[in-house]
């Protein structure tokens, strides 16, 4: 879809002008080209409203229904309540264990790198 920008828009868009300084295009550099971008549009003319069509059109997304449809969700609601809510104690407790070593110091120090001198 194209984007319209009316006089409504525009004014909402260009007032992003005064949040940006030197500062923050030093930090994020890639603003520079946004900035660029709301300068020139501060100089093009406004399009016209176009004219606003009757009818609403609704996008069904096909995937979805696709994947919902056709399926037994009782079914599928009690084979999950069984096999992966209804554990008992000592799978309970696996399960909170494997969780437990993800986050323990251990595994952390493995991703960490290793310490450099002050002159590297």
């Amino acid at each position: 879809r194209k984007y319209e920008v009316t006089t409504f828009r525009k004014n909402n868009l260009l007032r992003l002008r005064k949040f940006m300084n030197e500062i923050l295009l030093d930090q994020l550099p890639i603003l520079t080209k946004m900035l660029r971008a709301l300068e020139e549009m501060s100089m093009m003319q406004d399009q016209a409203i176009p004219n606003s069509n009757p009818f609403k059109v609704q996008v069904i997304p096909e995937i979805r229904d696709g994947i919902v449809s056709g399926r037994n969700w009782k079914e599928i609601a009690d084979f999950q309540i069984k096999n992966y809510f209804n554990l008992s104690d000592k799978e309970a407790k696996r399960e909170m264990e494997g969780i437990m070593s993800l986050y323990s110091g251990n595994m952390l120090e493995d991703f960490l790198e290793q310490p450099k001198c002050g002159q590297c």
